[in-house]
């Protein structure tokens, strides 16, 4: 009877080993099952493609209480920033619908049309941008606006691979 009851408990004891081994793997299991999502979606806002900054121009300006031609500037030293160089903002009349050029990383060409507004924006700024590409030689297109655009304006950006930016 010792014997049986020994050897019981022998195995009771291996088995709550091996369960609770497996009761570890199961919460490891659960805790990524659960997080992964939210490493996701911190990488997805860390790397999203239209960026969404409050900005100020060098004396101390919101960008809402700017002009155009400040926010064309400002626009301008937000892109050095983020890696261009080359940056210059056209000038302020005849510019052939970009208002800055600038070159990436690699050297390739960009143009960008400055929108100021408080309303949502239309095509018209995508079009605008599309058609300076060929007069500057620019390879890539965008559009700098402090409002949002129009589902229309987002489908048109995306047919014409044109990068919507929000300097807010």
């Amino acid at each position: 009877m010792e014997l049986i009851a020994a050897l019981f408990m022998w195995l009771f004891a291996d088995m709550m080993k091996y369960l609770g081994k497996v009761f570890i793997w199961s919460m490891k299991a659960m805790w990524y099952l659960f997080t992964w999502p939210f490493y996701l979606l911190g990488w997805f806002l860390k790397n999203k493609t239209s960026a969404s900054v409050e900005f100020y121009n060098l004396n101390g300006k919101k960008i809402k209480d700017m002009n155009g031609l400040e926010y064309e500037h400002a626009a301008a030293k937000w892109l050095v920033t983020q890696g261009y160089h080359s940056v210059a903002v056209t000038p302020a009349s005849n510019d052939f619908g970009a208002d800055i050029t600038a070159k990436d990383k690699n050297g390739q060409v960009w143009v960008f049309q400055c929108k100021h507004y408080s309303a949502v924006l239309d095509n018209t700024p995508i079009q605008e941008v599309v058609a300076s590409k060929a007069h500057y030689g620019a390879v890539y297109a965008g559009v700098i606006a402090n409002s949002s655009f129009t589902k229309a304006a987002q489908q048109l950006a995306a047919e014409n691979n044109v990068k919507l930016i929000t300097l807010k």
